[in-house]
Order: structure tokens, then sequence, then C-alpha cells
């Protein structure tokens, strides 16, 4: 085979192989049974926003719904708080957990990959977002795997979301 048709050849097996363990991560279920809810307070060039997101069960999963009904509407997720993308619409949050398993540096994430762990406005987290580049950022408590901030740096600024109540147990907020 020649060089091309090797880098070619590799470079189809790492996405097939990335591809599945992405797949099979996302079937762990997060540690919740629905009626908890999270609050994020979203910070921008437009301002100040605070949306209380509820977690409802369903038979297959769950229900992400806003109790402030900013226009965010009922979205299905499964049993690991994911609609299959990992776009929780709700503030472009992306996602809401961190499965176990991805809880180290390195493990490959939908939106990259987990870049490190650290103190965010002093809760413990694991930094998840593209390698090389400091546009986004999602930050997850390390014990929980909870979001408890996400940051997009767009031009002359920044939108910070940030985790300011909740009622999940062992789950710091942001102060």
């Amino acid at each position: 085979m020649n060089p091309k048709g090797s880098l070619v050849f590799l470079t189809l097996c790492a996405t097939a192989a990335l591809g599945s363990a992405c797949k099979s991560k996302a079937s762990e279920p997060a540690p919740v049974v629905g009626q908890e809810f999270l609050e994020y307070r979203a910070e921008g060039r437009s301002g100040t926003a605070i949306e209380k997101i509820l977690i409802q069960p369903r038979d297959d999963g769950f229900t992400i719904a806003t109790a402030n009904k900013t226009g965010f509407e009922p979205q299905a997720v499964g049993l690991d708080l994911a609609d299959g993308r990992r776009q929780i619409k709700v503030f472009h949050l992306g996602w809401m957990w961190l499965a176990p398993s991805l809880r180290k540096i390195g493990a490959a994430v939908p939106v990259g990959e987990v870049l490190e762990q650290k103190q965010w406005n002093s809760i413990p987290v694991f930094v998840v977002g593209p390698p090389g580049a400091r546009t986004h950022r999602w930050y997850f408590h390390t014990e929980t795997g909870f979001l408890v901030g996400h940051q997009t740096v767009v031009g002359g600024g920044a939108y910070r979301t940030m985790l300011t109540s909740t009622d999940i147990a062992g789950l710091p907020v942001v102060q």
C-alpha cells in the first residue's frame, strides 16, 4: 500500500474507532431519576439571563424543559441526558453531563477532548473543548460529571454560562 493509501486507511480506522467509542460511552446513564433542576445564569453582550432547567422523567429517558418559558421547547433526551448529538439547546449548553468513563485527560468527546483537570471558580472540573482552540470550553464537575459552566469567546467578548442553583446532591454551584 502506498503512503497516501496508508494514511487514508489509518484515518478511516481512527474515525470509526472514535465514533464507536463515543456511541458506547453515551449509553452510560446519568445519576438522575427525574424531577431534578439545574439553574444557569448566562452572561453576554446582550445582558444576563437566568434559566431553570427541569429534568422530567419519560419512559425511555428524560425531557429537558425550562421553568421560565423563555422560548426553549422541551427536548427529549436519553438516560445519559443527551439527544444523540449532545445538543442541549437551552443557552446552547451542548450537553449537561460527562459520563464517568470520559472523566480523564485525553478522553475523546463529540466536541473535542478532555483537555485538563483544574479549579474553575473554586470548583474542581474537567475542561472539555477542541484541542488548540480557545473559543469553546465546557467545565464539568469532577465528581458528579455535571456541567457547572460553559464559555464561548466570540469577536470582542465572551458568552458565559454558570450553574447557580441545583437540587442535585454533591454538585457545587458558582458563587
